[in-house]
C-alpha cells in the first residue's frame, strides 16, 4: 500500500511545531542546568506561567501580537522561527524518508541537531547533556529503525565498511 506524501509530510511538519517549541525550552534551559520538565513554561520577563493558549506553537505568538499577555513584553522572534525551523526540518525528514522505519531515527537526528543549533546560537557553547542524549538515543534509534542486525554495524565499525 502506497501513502500519498502529505499524509506523511503534513503530520510530520505539525508534529515539528510541538517539538520545535520543546526545542526552545531545551535551548534556554539545559544551559542553565535547570529541568525541561519543571517549571512549566513561563514568561522570561516577568516570570509568569504561561496558559495553554500561550503555548500554541507559532499561532500564540502571532495571536499575541509578539507579546507576553500578561507583561506585555516582547517575546524573541527566536521562538516561533525555532519552531518553524523545526516544522521544516520534520516535513523536509518525511517526504524525504517516507513513512519508514527510518523516519523516527531521521526526526531525532533533526531534533539534536536543532537544539545543539539553538543553544549555541545562543550561549556559543553545545552543553554535553545534548550530546549525550543524542549518542544513546541516536545510537539505539539506529539500531531499532535500521534493517540490518545490530551485530553488522559494530563489526563494520571495527573492521571498516569494506568488511560486511
Amino acid at each position: 500500500m502506497n501513502i500519498p506524501e502529505w499524509l506523511v509530510v503534513a503530520p510530520a511538519a505539525v508534529f515539528g511545531l510541538a517539538i520545535g517549541s520543546f526545542l526552545n525550552l531545551v535551548a534556554i534551559r539545559v544551559p542553565k542546568g535547570e529541568s525541561v520538565i519543571s517549571p512549566p513554561s513561563r514568561c522570561m520577563l516577568c516570570g509568569h506561567r504561561l496558559g495553554a493558549f500561550d503555548l500554541i506553537p507559532v499561532f500564540g505568538y502571532l495571536l499575541l501580537g509578539g507579546r507576553c499577555r500578561y507583561c506585555r513584553g516582547r517575546i524573541s522572534l527566536a521562538y516561533p522561527a525555532g519552531e518553524l525551523i523545526t516544522a521544516a526540518a520534520f516535513a523536509v525528514t518525511a517526504w524525504r524518508v517516507g513513512w519508514t522505519p527510518e523516519l523516527p531515527a531521521g526526526l531525532l537526528l533533526a531534533s539534536v541537531l536543532i537544539a545543539a543549533a539553538q543553544t549555541d546560537l545562543r550561549t556559543m557553547l553545545i552543553p554535553d547533556r545534548i550530546v549525550a542524549f543524542a549518542l544513546g538515543a541516536g545510537l539505539a534509534a539506529r539500531i531499532v529503525s535500521h534493517p540490518l542486525p545490530w551485530w553488522e554495524y559494530a563489526l563494520g565499525s571495527v573492521l571498516g565498511p569494506e568488511s560486511c
